[in-house]
């Protein structure tokens, strides 16, 4: 096995020393390659301040977006505003036009964010509230296109496109979303709920026979005799009603 040589005192004065030596020729690279250097410099300044301002714009943009959806919620709520956050608005009427002009400009402005999603579920309930069944239903199904999640917002949707088709006289069509609004829900209680929009929509629609064997399954598992002896009466109707009218309409 060698071993390395040693070096002597005298030996290691006699080398140049190590540090002066690489500080000598980063000297010397800088002098030969300032401009590039001073671009690398430029660049990494130019890095840090699109970096500064990439954050700068996102809290300013999602500030922005805030207030507006303040100013819309303001016109959409009218005199139901929480009378201690907004009180200058306790006993004004809602004014759902002017809050459909905000939720549209929410929209076109600050897309993607969360206040836009608000935006759109609220832009659909004031075409609800102002009667435009047709174009409340275009956007609850925008809506539930453009956010799959199953979850809380998703079921409201649900809900209010449910609705917005039982004012349109499509009662099957509601009844398809009330069907799947029960299929999302863990809780018995609220299903009872929605069943009995769901078998209200089936009757409407004539579809006597759907609406009886949502009754007979609610049945099965209520627990409360009152509760019970109602459903009992809305399906001994229903039967009645099929029997009176000779016929099922599976169709709207």
């Amino acid at each position: 096995m060698s071993l390395k040589k040693k070096l002597t005192r005298k030996e290691m004065l006699n080398q140049p020393d190590e540090f002066v030596a690489g500080f000598t020729k980063t000297a010397e690279f800088i002098r030969h390659n300032k401009s590039l250097i001073q671009w690398g410099i430029a660049g990494l300044l130019l890095l840090i301040i699109a970096t500064i301002a990439h954050f700068v714009y996102h809290g300013n943009k999602k500030e922005q977006a805030g207030l507006l959806e303040a100013e819309a919620l303001k016109a959409y709520q009218g005199e139901q505003t929480d009378r201690q956050n907004m009180p200058e608005t306790v006993g004004k009427t809602s004014d759902y036009k002017a809050a459909q002009i905000k939720f549209r400009e929410l929209l076109d402005k600050y897309p993607g964010t969360e206040n836009a999603r608000r935006a759109l579920l609220y832009l659909a309930d004031c075409s609800y509230k102002l009667k435009e069944y047709a174009q409340a239903e275009k956007l609850y199904h925008q809506y539930l296109a453009e956010y799959p999640e199953q979850d809380m917002w998703q079921m409201l949707a649900l809900h209010s496109l449910a609705y917005s088709q039982e004012e349109e006289g499509k009662y099957l069509n509601a009844a398809d979303n009330y069907q799947k609004l029960a299929s999302l829900l863990g809780d018995d209680k609220q299903k009872q709920i929605v069943y009995l929009d769901l078998a209200r929509t089936y009757k409407l629609g004539k579809a006597w026979d759907k609406a009886i064997q949502v009754y007979q399954n609610m049945l099965q598992t209520l627990e409360d005799p009152a509760q019970a002896e109602i459903i009992k009466n809305q399906m001994a109707q229903a039967k009645a009603q099929m029997t009176d009218k000779g016929a099922v309409q599976t169709g709207n």
